[in-house]
């Protein structure tokens, strides 16, 4: 976690700020003190940090004298408050070249949490200027220190779980069709465990429909939350070494073993990571009929071929565990068919071709082909194999 904190952008500073009855905008607090100063508040940021009506509950977000300033500032309405209402806004503030889009959940949370706590009066009374502080003061150390804070509110009445954005890399790509499994083949349930422990709402309901058979886009409909959300917090994962991305299983598929194979053969707890993972539950395949089974697929035939040639379930082999343990640990890659249309220049003009038909142009495989118009395999089979000009490569 410690790099993710690297990567963001130390806190300088928290502060938090009201809109005061006689007094007007103001710092109540601030942790620690005087990175932004009085005259620099009153000056020239007062006006952003306690903004008019139109721009509460919005991140916002100020570059002043070197420093970035996050916020998400609140109005609370009710008979209970003097003129019915209190204003407040509790800033993060960082260096300005910080990448700041992975403090806005955390800001964001922090407010709402106050504004919960504003209803049992935690920010009328002068004396919770003490739990304020204690707050700010945990908040700050922890998210510099851990890159997470967990922080308990007096005679434990309420929490607050807090996490900084991990930054992705923008080479991770995660397509709607790609199937998202724990990279950890030897123990998956323990990682899972572990993730769920610091998870944020949303990946605490995705996490656990991650089962090594269900695409993006099924887990988002099985969560009930958007497809991007989904892919979003997959992507996160797969930066940080938890998850890894494989192809939809599908016996239509082809595969082919890698070099890495002959470390399977060479390597006893290997084989035995492997029977653990691959063998039908509660029965135990051996090691020789799991090699003869990854030997025997090549890029002449597909995996059905080979199911019903050695029928893997009479040798208590389960071959979606098999295929699966095999693409996480590189033992074996699946071979991807890439569809290419061949057009005539003189009848060019003739032949205009549909949307589908523009794909086909052998950059997009049959997978992104599919999830793009959401087809089935055999759909698309009938028609490259009725259509003259479309020939297929395997690659």
């Amino acid at each position: 976690m410690a790099s993710v904190v690297a990567s963001s952008g130390k806190i300088e500073s928290i502060f938090f700020s009201m809109f005061h009855l006689t007094e007007g905008p103001k710092i109540v607090l601030q942790v620690p003190e005087e990175i932004i100063t009085k005259e620099t508040f009153l000056s020239h940021l007062h006006k952003y940090v306690i903004p008019k009506k139109q721009l509460y509950r919005r991140v916002i977000r100020l570059h002043s004298q070197g420093h970035m300033i996050i916020g998400y500032p609140i109005l609370v309405e009710g008979e209970q408050f003097e003129r019915n209402e209190i204003r407040f806004n509790c800033c993060f503030v960082l260096n300005s070249h910080s990448d700041g889009n992975n403090y806005e959940n955390v800001v964001r949370k922090v407010n709402l949490y106050l504004e919960h706590e504003t209803f049992h009066g935690f920010l009328l009374n002068e004396k919770n200027k003490e739990n304020i502080t204690k707050l700010l003061t945990t908040v700050f150390n922890d998210l510099n220190k851990y890159g997470r804070c967990n922080y308990i509110g007096k005679a434990n009445s309420s929490t607050l779980h807090l996490q900084i954005d991990a930054v992705t890399d923008e080479k991770v790509v995660v397509n709607n069709y790609d199937v998202p499994v724990f990279r950890c083949s030897s123990s998956p349930s323990l990682l899972q465990s572990c993730l769920l422990a610091h998870a944020d709402l949303v990946a605490k309901k995705i996490i656990p429909l991650i089962n090594g058979e269900w695409s993006v886009t099924r887990i988002g409909h099985e969560a009930d939350i958007s497809v991007d959300i989904v892919k979003d917090c997959i992507k996160k994962l797969v930066y940080h070494g938890a998850l890894l991305l494989v192809p939809l299983f599908q016996y239509s598929n082809t595969y082919v073993v890698t070099p890495k194979i002959h470390e399977l053969y060479n390597d006893a707890s290997f084989q035995e990571r492997c029977i653990r993972h691959s063998s039908i539950t509660n029965k135990r395949a051996t090691f020789n009929d799991i090699f003869i089974f990854y030997t025997s697929m090549g890029p002449t035939s597909r995996l059905k071929d080979a199911c019903l040639r050695l029928n893997p379930r009479s040798k208590n082999i389960d071959e979606k565990k098999l295929i699966q343990f095999g693409l996480v640990e590189g033992l074996v890659r699946r071979l991807q068919k890439y569809p290419l249309k061949l057009v005539d220049d003189q009848n060019m003009e003739d032949k205009r071709s549909d949307a589908m038909e523009e794909c086909m142009n052998g950059s997009n495989s049959y997978d992104e082909i599919c999830g793009r118009f959401n087809l089935a395999f055999q759909e698309l089979d009938e028609r490259v194999e009725n259509n003259p000009d479309v020939v297929v490569y395997w690659k």
